[in-house]
């Protein structure tokens, strides 16, 4: 498997290949992977530095240590094992970022239990899929917060997920008490309810599944990838290694918890090091954000560009002290030399860190250091951690390039997922076997090259996904809504590029014949219907409505050709953005 070591014969293979100019890297020997559970972590932590916060929630106006932490962790692991959750079940989590989001994720790791976070962007449609794909038996979830409202979802939630047997209800109303039960009862419970987790501990092994993560694929539809207590783990303390992280440190975390950027960059990180996650608000709040790193005296801040991008454009930006930060992790798109220095100028420091990595191997797998050069800082995204190696291959062929050459980037090594979460198909697709080393590797879908010095070059996506603002955004399932509508005939969803957002989404339209032609709002209007709001296309092109875009791109075997399309979206981008009518229907 990817995430297992490989065999000798493998490594002479994987040498013979090197040696011939193949481009595969192997990560620094030391320091080694460590195996441990995150139950056993907190435990330590909570004896090493009991008082000390491990989450300051400045929205909830509290504040968890990490004896805290273990206690509560310990009565809610009591009390969901008084539901009926045992090593193995899918826990559901819904909601925004608070301070029972880490009680939960802790909880689940000392049962044996799998977290299963759901983006609280999912449309009822979404959501209703993506936990009965994974078999949830138990969801804990708000009433709603900020725009996002889950009151008329609520009733109606065991029935169209037939796995679902409990909702947990956090900051709950009365109105709900016949579908759920609420979070602070199942906590009584658990200080009452008899269960030896001590015992439970050692029945359970760094290599279990701990946590599933969705992530859109090519095909649309989200998959789970599953991740382990050892591949989250030495994730946590390599990114935090790289920060030179301390136990003092306090990280400003305004990105969410429900996705790999949150939950490991950000609370596996503090954790292996017994530093500080900060919690703004429940969703990213610009002025929560700097007034969090003022109050609290952060020391660290992350975020995507998009983030930054708006912190420093706020016109009351100059009255935040920003002083006591001493480093940020900026992800979600390339930066430029051009915003990294801004950043530096405007937060008042220089060690930035950009970096490469996926959800399937429990984050970042290659980093920047403050040591390397602006060009390497801003050109590449470092180099691999301990524990993994990658190759550059031809997708076509699956057959290691040549060093320095562009071709599909894959992986092996620690934080590798286990699988797809009940999805063979998918796993087999992703996890292939080499036909010059017989090893499986892990195949990202992300080109790149790997330069002299061994820093990684990301130059595109094998695949078509969309990123957006830091959101992975699968076309296909944009362009089957899209084809739901009696006025489309085809269509095709591309990313364009974005000053802000690093990317947006276009959609090519052509028109069917029936009914009226819809407006881009109108249009607009249907994808949020099934679809997150973040996930509807900001321009529509129609069809004979554009010079650019009379007839539709195709191959010799009349595949629709989406680089061609990127290229006609980027020249009517150019050409501005208004309106045309349609002329013609080709």
């Amino acid at each position: 498997m990817a995430h297992l070591p490989s065999s000798r014969e493998a490594i002479i293979a994987m040498n013979q290949a090197a040696t011939h100019g193949g481009s595969l890297v192997h990560g620094p020997s030391h320091p080694q992977i460590i195996d441990k559970t995150f139950g056993a972590l907190l435990r330590e932590q909570a004896r090493a530095r009991g008082s000390s916060p491990l989450v300051i929630s400045d929205h909830q106006n509290r504040t968890l240590t990490y004896a805290e932490a273990d206690r509560r962790s310990d009565d809610l692991a009591r009390g969901l094992a008084a539901l009926g959750v045992k090593k193995g079940d899918r826990v559901a989590i819904m909601m925004g970022n608070m301070v029972e989001y880490v009680e939960l994720f802790y909880a689940c790791a000392k049962l044996g239990a799998l977290i299963t976070l759901a983006n609280y962007g999912y449309s009822e449609q979404e959501f209703h899929s993506v936990l009965s794909s994974c078999g949830s038996s138990v969801l804990m979830i708000v009433p709603g917060f900020d725009r996002y409202n889950y009151d008329s979802w609520i009733p109606h939630l065991k029935k169209n997920i037939k796995s679902l047997e409990h909702i947990i209800m956090v900051d709950g109303e009365d109105r709900h008490s016949s579908h759920c039960i609420h979070y602070e009862d199942v906590i009584s419970t658990g200080e009452m309810f008899q269960l030896d987790l001590d015992t439970i501990e050692k029945t359970l092994d760094p290599n279990d599944i701990l946590n599933l993560q969705f992530t859109s694929g090519s095909t649309g539809h989200p998959k789970a990838s599953a991740l382990t207590h050892r591949g989250i783990y030495n994730a946590g303390r390599f990114i935090g290694d790289t920060m030179y992280l301390k136990a003092s440190d306090k990280i400003c975390t305004p990105v969410p918890l429900f996705h790999s950027f949150g939950l490991i960059i950000g609370l596996a990180v503090v954790s292996a090091h017994g530093a500080s996650i900060v919690l703004p608000d429940t969703v990213f709040n610009i002025e929560a954000t700097l007034a969090s790193v003022t109050k609290n005296r952060c020391t660290g801040i992350y975020g995507v560009t998009t983030m930054f991008v708006a912190e420093m454009s706020h016109p009351s930006f100059q009255t935040y002290d920003m002083s006591s930060l001493r480093f940020a992790i900026v992800a979600g798109s390339a930066v430029p030399e051009t915003l990294i220095r801004k950043i530096w100028a405007a937060f008042g420091i220089t060690q930035t860190h950009t970096n490469w990595g996926l959800t399937e191997s429990a984050s970042i797998c290659t980093m920047t250091r403050d040591t390397d050069t602006i060009e390497k800082r801003c050109l590449s995204s470092g180099r691999l951690f301990p524990g993994f190696s990658a190759k550059i291959v031809d997708p076509a062929t699956n057959l290691i390039m040549p060093w320095g050459e562009k071709g599909e980037i894959v992986l092996r090594g620690y934080g590798v997922q286990r699988e797809y979460y009940k999805n063979e198909a998918k796993t087999k697709e992703a996890h292939k076997l080499s036909p010059e080393d017989g090893q499986e590797w892990f195949h990202t879908g992300d080109e790149g090259y790997i330069d002299a010095e061994g820093y990684f070059v990301i130059t595109g996506r094998i695949k078509d996904m969309i990123i957006r603002g830091g959101e992975n955004i699968a076309p296909l399932e944009i362009e089957e809504r899209l084809m739901a509508h009696p006025a489309v005939a085809q269509c095709a969803v591309i990313g364009v590029p974005d000053q802000r957002y690093g990317e947006q989404i276009a959609a090519f339209v052509e028109y069917s014949g029936k009914g009226p032609v819809p407006s881009d709002e109108e249009l607009r209007a249907w994808t949020r219907q099934t679809l997150a709001r973040f996930k509807q296309p900001k321009y529509v092109w129609w069809l004979g409505a554009r010079e650019e875009f009379m007839v539709w791109p195709k191959t010799a075997s009349g595949k629709l050709r989406k680089p061609d399309l990127r290229v006609i979206g980027k020249r009517i981008l150019e050409e501005g953005c208004l309106s045309g009518q349609i002329s013609a229907r080709l």
